[in-house]
């Protein structure tokens, strides 16, 4: 589905929405050493808040205690810092997971 990064500071979601559906994103998380992606329907006018909260569902009860590591996320050409925002949406143990879409 996807090629995994070269590094994790480097971390970008390979690829592009499947063809005839742009609503459809690729979601990247980063686990420790393993890179996993979804492609997550999300509604081509959604927000950030939407885009965190949707991302949610697909990693609920998955912790990485890894503190040292932000929430960052790209979102229309910009990395957006996420920690507050994901504590907003109720998802605030994602502050231990870096995720990047790319749109």
């Amino acid at each position: 589905m996807s090629d995994a990064p070269t590094g994790l500071g480097e971390a970008r979601v390979a690829g592009a929405p499947p063809e005839g559906n742009p609503g459809i994103l690729p979601i990247g998380f980063i686990f420790g050493d393993d890179f996993l992606v979804h492609h997550v329907n999300v509604d081509p006018e959604a927000t950030v808040r939407d885009i965190c909260t949707t991302a949610a569902d697909y990693v609920s009860g998955i912790r990485v205690p890894d503190e040292g590591r932000d929430l960052r996320l790209i979102f229309k050409g910009e990395e957006q810092p996420l920690d507050a925002l994901a504590r907003d949406v109720g998802i605030g143990w994602l502050d231990y997971v870096e995720i990047k879409v790319s749109r």
